[in-house]
């Protein structure tokens, strides 16, 4: 059964303090159906390991498919119009069932993406993506893919089924505490978080 709002506990807080862990985050299972680009939202994401185990992360999501990123050469992205190219090379997000050119730039993140979740065996080489002893020009993926600002920078392009939703408040947050009792977090009670 699935139902609108779902609580998760965060196990890892994010990057800039925003989310703790021991959060109680309620999270908006409709959400994922639409766009996430929006750069003020924070999504639930269920991810794993290589040894098969599941993680919920929290994370802020920068784009969503179709949408341009600028990556550099320090594999810092950001969201730019097409005047900033001196910012970065444009990279777009994969859609589900859209063709997608093969460059150099984008070459190493979908090979990630369609051997982890396009179950295709493919060859990286060379800044080339090679398939059948053929060189790739273009490739076509099944799901929707998103950019999320850490995630991201370990995993590469995450695809919408591992996006649960968009976090929409805390509700409440748990902290270490002394002997058998945990510690409640007072200024943590059904917080707001982002646009949602």
């Amino acid at each position: 059964m699935r139902f609108i709002l779902t609580q998760y506990v965060v196990v890892q807080p994010t990057s800039d303090g925003l989310f703790l862990q021991g959060d109680r985050v309620l999270v908006n299972r409709l959400a994922q159906v639409g766009s996430l680009s929006d750069e003020k939202e924070f999504v639930a994401v269920n991810l794993r390991d290589s040894l098969g185990e599941n993680h919920l992360m929290i994370d802020l999501c920068i784009a969503g498919p179709g949408d341009t990123i600028w990556v550099t050469e320090q594999f810092q992205v950001s969201r730019y119009t097409a005047a900033d190219t001196a910012r970065g090379v444009a990279v777009c997000l994969p859609q589900k069932g859209r063709e997608v050119q093969v460059t150099p730039a984008n070459a190493q993140l979908l090979f990630v993406a369609l051997r982890n979740f396009e179950n295709r065996t493919v060859i990286f080489s060379n800044g080339c993506l090679k398939e059948n002893d053929r060189v790739l020009e273009t490739v076509v993926l099944q799901h929707d893919y998103y950019w999320l600002r850490d995630i991201s920078l370990s995993q590469g392009f995450v695809p919408e089924r591992e996006v649960l939703g968009r976090v929409w408040r805390v509700s409440y947050s748990v902290g270490q505490g002394y002997g058998l009792w945990p510690s409640f977090r007072s200024n943590r009670w059904f917080l707001k978080v982002g646009a949602s």
